[in-house]
């Protein structure tokens, strides 16, 4: 049997009350999380100076890249349900479509004073 002195089951209660107050004041405001705004977008870029782009190959492994970072920017890993992998294919190809105009102006030659990477985002 557990004895305990009224001078420390005051003690008690009141240690009781600060635990429980800072564990509600912790979890207990998912309103004030769901204001909180992220400003940095993930971001991807995919390196290109090592090809050819003038070749029917250099192109090819460019479009892979650019699918590979997409890949890579858009899944996560482990498991995941059949909703967040829709989300994920829906994610890919927007960043796919986001870089086709870098992809289709250095393929066009117009190169001059293009980045050292293109940009994907999300």
């Amino acid at each position: 049997m557990i004895r305990l002195y009224p001078r420390f089951a005051a003690l008690a209660l009141a240690a009781a009350f600060a635990v429980s107050g800072a564990t509600l004041a912790a979890t207990g405001a998912p309103a004030a999380a769901a204001e909180m705004v992220v400003t940095a977008q993930p971001t991807a870029r995919v390196a290109y100076e090592d090809l050819d782009l003038r070749s029917p190959a250099g192109a090819a492994r460019l479009d892979a890249r650019v699918r590979a970072a997409a890949e890579k920017l858009c899944f996560g890993t482990g498991t995941v349900t059949l909703q967040a992998r829709l989300e994920g294919f829906a994610c890919r190809d927007a960043a796919i479509a986001s870089a086709a105009p870098q992809v289709r102006r250095l393929l066009s030659g117009a190169t001059q004073g293009a980045a050292p990477a293109i940009g994907l985002g999300r």
